[in-house]
């Protein structure tokens, strides 16, 4: 019969030196293994046993970057899906379809009604500009009618002359009525009286000398004016003098020429004779 009870002391306290030695070694076995590999039986053992405090240990140990890659992987995901949607299916995305000959017969219709706007506006445009035209017609008019009442005013002041050369650029002004009568009148009154002053005063200048430039253009309205003048033979001769002493042979010759032919009987032409004389006998 063995004694059980019988345990030497010493091997009692070998066993607990062998326990506490098998438990220094798993510390040291433990502690020698990577730190990620002791978390990781840490999580399962914890994930295992729903405790949640040990997955939020997990968390606390991810990286900044991680994270960053973590939500950029994510987000272009959503937006290659969103992208799959839109395109890859093939169908068109809130365009509504739309007929080719609907936009051609709207253009036609937008087209034929700018023609029409544009033509009444033209059509506008033409009776403006004829209402315009007649407008400035009766402006002009009522201003020559009062120019009328200015040229009576310079005959009455004797000046004859600015009288007279106001009637002639008034000549083409197609008066009517009362207006029309008026200028007739004035002007058979006030040209030969007009004719006789230029001519007057065109012979004062001729022989007061270095005035022919100034006579000739007196003598040459007296033409103007009247057209039977009755001095014309002396007007003639005056002119051709004029012409002379300006060095003009060609007008003076023609002014003596004319003289000789219009007016044979003159007393003028003895005069005009002397005058080709000496134009045409100059070395």
């Amino acid at each position: 019969m063995l004694k059980s009870n019988n345990i030497p002391a010493s091997y009692g306290t070998k066993i607990k030196k062998n326990d506490i030695a098998k438990k220094n070694g798993a510390k040291k076995v433990e502690s020698a293994m990577p730190e990620d590999s002791i978390n990781d039986r840490k999580s399962h053992a914890d994930t295992s046993s729903g405790n949640v405090h040990s997955a939020l240990n997990v968390k606390k140990n991810w990286k900044p970057g991680t994270i960053k890659f973590v939500i950029g992987f994510t987000a272009g995901a959503l937006l290659i899906s969103i992208l799959n949607l839109s395109f890859g299916t093939g169908r068109n995305v809130n365009i509504p379809d739309s007929n080719p000959n609907d936009s051609s017969i709207q253009l036609n219709d937008e087209l034929t009604s700018y023609k029409s706007k544009y033509s009444s506006l033209v059509k506008d445009y033409g009776e403006l500009q004829k209402n315009l035209e007649a407008v400035n017609q009766n402006v002009d008019y009522y201003k020559f009618s009062l120019k009328l009442y200015e040229i009576e005013d310079m005959y009455l002041e004797r000046d004859y002359e600015t009288a007279a050369d106001m009637l002639i650029l008034m000549k083409t002004v197609d008066f009517k009525g009362a207006e029309k009568e008026k200028f007739n009148a004035m002007y058979e009154e006030i040209m030969p009286v007009a004719a006789k002053t230029v001519y007057d005063e065109g012979s004062v200048l001729v022989n007061s000398k270095q005035q022919y430039q100034e006579a000739l253009k007196k003598l040459n309205k007296v033409q103007t004016y009247v057209d039977d003048f009755d001095r014309m033979d002396s007007v003639l001769y005056y002119t051709g003098k004029c012409y002379q002493q300006l060095n003009d042979s060609r007008s003076a010759l023609a002014a003596f020429q004319r003289l000789s032919s219009e007016y044979p009987e003159s007393s003028y032409i003895k005069w005009a004779k002397i005058r080709v004389k000496e134009i045409t006998e100059l070395p």
